[in-house]
């Protein structure tokens, strides 16, 4: 499902240290230099964005939850929240789609349902003024904050919203492994990749998939990158080449389709992603693509051939006393 050169944005290649200005790129979303379009135009997409990244963090959760203990690592901490900076320009229409005409401290622009910071209260527009004991000046100061893996619990976090400063305690909550779920605004192209942190997923992707199911097989296969270790495989001279092997991708396609079984989606549903994606996308990824990638026929049939061994094998259990 990765794009050609899915590790680059632009001309800019994601070293590790790069990878921290991600979220700031994504969040900017296409077109954003097109206000000319109309602002409530542009903050309509910044609205969509976030419903669909309410939508990633829900499917993530359960894909997360049903990991085999081999592919976890040690538990880290879990917020729940996404961040974005106050002191970039791009943001300010994002700002105004959770509520902000001017946000003056880093913002929540949206919490994902399932962690701890939704069941605490907070809401998308809180500016976050402290975590813990330590002032929060920006979304960098924030996020680092957030990754200490020593945070106490109950965990307080200092807000600023409708003018008035609030608290909230969240519970303790944690990952089983270190990586995050971003929704990139780009509603026309249909990707997703991996980086060594996470997933990336397109709007465009996100509408171009049909239900839960077909959610779950393109973050899972992503997920497999990851947890399988493919980016060891891939990082040359200080930055992760482009592209994996032919074989890598087609472990990949077979452990995504795993995981969204054990996580209770349908396995059966890669089939009609691919044929679609077949039928509906303009044949333009070029020769470097498909040297790396399965053929589209391949993955249909692979995507045939581990739905029905799942089924296969979830019959059996059923059947034994």
């Amino acid at each position: 499902m990765d794009h050609p050169t899915p590790l680059r944005l632009g001309s800019l290649i994601l070293t590790p240290l790069r990878l921290a200005l991600i979220a700031s790129l994504l969040l900017a979303g296409a077109g954003s230099a097109q206000v000319d379009a109309g602002d409530e135009q542009q903050i309509r997409a910044r609205q969509r964005l976030i419903a669909h990244q309410k939508h990633a963090d829900v499917v993530a959760a359960s894909l997360l939850s049903a990991m085999p203990e081999s592919s976890r690592h040690k538990p880290v901490p879990y917020l729940g929240l996404h961040i974005a900076d106050h002191k970039s320009g791009e943001n300010a229409l994002l700002g105004r789609a959770v509520g902000l005409s001017k946000p003056e401290h880093p913002f929540v622009y949206a919490v994902d349902p399932t962690g701890p910071a939704e069941k605490a209260g907070m809401q998308p527009g809180d500016q976050v003024l402290g975590l813990g004991e330590e002032a929060v000046p920006d979304a960098k100061r924030f996020h680092k904050l957030a990754a200490k893996s020593d945070l106490r619990f109950p965990l307080r976090i200092a807000v600023l919203r409708d003018g008035r400063e609030m608290e909230f305690e969240l519970a303790e909550s944690r990952r089983p492994r270190d990586l995050e779920v971003l929704v990139f605004g780009d509603g026309v192209n249909v990707n997703a990749f991996a980086h060594p942190k996470g997933i990336v997923v397109t709007s465009g992707m996100l509408n171009f998939l049909e239900n839960d199911s077909e959610v779950a097989v393109v973050m899972g296969h992503e997920l497999a990158h990851i947890v399988k270790g493919h980016f060891s495989t891939s990082y040359r001279e200080g930055y992760w080449q482009p592209y994996f092997s032919q074989d890598l991708e087609k472990e990949a396609d077979r452990w995504g389709l795993e995981l969204a079984h054990r996580a209770g989606f349908n396995p059966e549903v890669g089939v009609a992603i691919w044929e679609r994606m077949d039928a509906e996308l303009p044949r333009h990824l070029g020769e470097q693509f498909f040297a790396s990638h399965p053929s589209t026929p391949q993955r249909i049939a692979t995507a045939r051939r581990v739905a029905e061994e799942l089924e296969a094998s979830t019959r059996a259990q059923e059947s034994e006393p």
